[in-house]
């Protein structure tokens, strides 16, 4: 299904987005949060990292 709405939603995903994104590897999305960090302790400006936990979220939902 994805490989039918890549055109679609390659206009209307966002450009931080790592996951399922050729070319785009889950690393630099760790190492952009490790630079923000850094940046955020550096200059003292407040950082609010969010990280949510789709595992849990999916397996909850029902699939039917």
């Amino acid at each position: 299904m994805a490989r039918h709405l890549w055109h679609v939603l390659q206009d209307h995903r966002h450009t931080s987005q790592f996951c399922g994104v050729s070319g785009n590897l889950i690393l630099e999305a760790v190492s952009l949060v490790r630079h923000a960090i850094a940046y955020s302790e550096s200059s003292g400006t407040p950082l609010c990292v969010f990280i949510p936990d789709f595992q849990h979220d999916f397996h909850r939902n029902s699939h039917q």
